[in-house]
């Protein structure tokens, strides 16, 4: 969760404020015992379980135990708190979501642990242990932190739609009291994360589930990328015009995104998860992208369409190739920007195939960076150039110059799977569990990429391993990948 964050709120501010917090203890305790389940689950080698010895025991006496049930217990005792947490902070106002949060998730649950049916009588004691909390404003840091935990232990458990209705939930507290609170602050100084360090550290982690929720989904994002006021009260830097700065006074007038040598890099990686989430915003299917562009900046978005105009004619099509271009300059110009942490300290050929001669070239590297962050960013920079070049719009009307579309498609092909062999790269150069559980989806579309079946089985095995070593789940995307390649049962592995 601090993945991109390097004031690690999660990780240094969280587990102190869960001693005194009987939710945010609970759910940090649901992820962590799912999280065992899961390695366990998988037959993770040994070497991989050391940091689990001292829940485990030396003697693995706990290896045994059903870690599910024991994630499911914490979950329900952490949510009926939630439930109350949220009628206390919402009870002014009319949102009907109160008590929405993981509803499902929670009645899935309800028959193992019996927490569903909390007693009248329980309520009172729950209530009053609550307002033992030193103020409102840890209750809301506290309350904030553990609906972010929450989601993370839905997107471990179910990241489909129990995972979604944690971030609907989400999301309507962002509106009413993170964000209104964000923009009633003084306004900070250059450095975006001096302020509401909890609110901006748990906006950043909804915004990375964001796009990925609308990619898993094919939908557009919750939170929209075009309201400039609320990106700003974030931390993102950015102008009234959609220009991508950080306070540089010597900023060229024509450039998107500038960064100086001592940018912090999570503040850069952020920036990078705003573009992505236009980025999905641009491939979402056409039902879907009816959204309002009343923020839209001018300089970064497509001219709006005319009242009664054809969604699908020459005018719609023209905005959307300025937009695609658009998207793309930004990304390019956030990668020449880059700061120089962001670069690789060691870049080394893969082990080459025994079926290959030992002078021939390898067909990857493997990558590896001192910041795991950078690592993270940059994987999730050459996934959404991809998605980019995968959807870039043609016009299917144009039969005069058939020779630039075939060389617009091979180009396709050509960079497509140059970035899919960085990804892949980054991947081989193992980076830590938090790196790895963030290239799932990279490295199954790094996979749809790939024609020769030695650089499709890489692919297999790199997922494979993450789900070995970290617990998450990619059989599913092992499955749709072999569909994919419309591969039979009886295409062997190469081991």
């Amino acid at each position: 969760m601090d993945l991109f964050d390097l004031d690690t709120y999660f990780s240094r501010i969280v587990p102190l404020k869960a001693v005194q917090n009987v939710m945010l203890r609970s759910a940090m305790a649901a992820v962590a015992a799912n999280q065992i389940g899961q390695l366990l689950a998988n037959h993770s080698p040994r070497e991989d379980l050391q940091h689990l010895l001292p829940i485990m025991g030396e003697d693995g006496a706990m290896q045994h135990t059903d870690w599910f049930y024991k994630a499911a217990n914490y979950y329900d005792r952490g949510i009926s708190y939630l439930r109350i947490f949220l009628q206390r902070w919402l009870s002014d106002s009319n949102n009907d979501w109160i008590g929405h949060t993981s509803r499902s998730n929670t009645t899935r649950h309800a028959s193992e642990t019996g927490t569903r049916n909390v007693s009248n009588t329980a309520l009172p004691h729950k209530r009053r242990r609550i307002n033992e909390q030193e103020s409102s404003g840890a209750d809301m840091e506290a309350l904030v932190a553990a609906i972010s935990v929450f989601s993370l232990y839905e997107s471990l458990d179910n990241p489909t739609e129990d995972w979604s209705q944690h971030l609907d939930g989400f999301k309507a507290l962002l509106e009413t009291k993170i964000i209104p609170q964000a923009m009633s602050a003084p306004r900070p100084r250059p450095d975006p994360f001096i302020s509401m360090k909890a609110g901006r550290a748990a906006f950043w982690n909804f915004a990375r589930a964001d796009y990925l929720a609308a990619y898993i989904n094919h939908s557009k994002t919750r939170l929209d990328p075009d309201n400039l006021t609320m990106w700003k009260a974030a931390g993102l830097p950015v102008t009234d015009d959609g220009t991508l700065t950080y306070n540089d006074p010597i900023t060229p007038g024509s450039a998107v995104v500038s960064y100086r040598p001592g940018d912090r890099e999570d503040l850069v990686s952020c920036t990078l998860i705003w573009i992505v989430l236009r980025t999905m915003n641009f491939i979402a299917p056409p039902e879907d992208a009816g959204g309002s562009t009343a923020h839209t900046p001018m300089s970064l978005d497509t001219p709006a369409t005319k009242p009664g105009s054809d969604a699908g004619g020459p005018n719609s099509l023209r905005s959307r190739i300025t937009r695609w271009k658009q998207l793309r300059r930004q990304l390019e110009d956030w990668y020449d920007n880059l700061p120089f942490t962001f670069q690789p300290y060691a870049i080394m050929g893969a082990q080459t195939p025994s079926d290959q001669p030992p002078d021939h070239p390898p067909r990857f590297t493997r990558i590896f960076f001192s910041v795991p962050m950078c690592a993270a960013a940059l994987q999730l920079y050459h996934f959404a150039q991809i998605l980019l070049l995968l959807n870039q719009p043609v016009d299917e009307s144009d039969t005069r110059n058939l020779a630039n579309r075939i060389r617009m498609f091979r180009k396709v092909s050509e960079e497509s799977e140059h970035h899919s062999r960085q990804i892949c790269g980054i991947a081989l150069g193992k980076p830590p569990p938090a790196v790895a559980r963030q290239m799932v989806h990279s490295l199954y579309l790094a996979g749809l990429c790939f024609e020769a079946k030695d650089d499709r089985m890489v692919v297999i095995e790199l997922l494979k391993n993450i789900e070995r070593e970290t617990g998450a789940s990619t059989a599913h995307r092992v499955r749709e990948l072999r569909e994919q390649w419309g591969w039979e049962e009886e295409v062997q592995e190469v081991q």
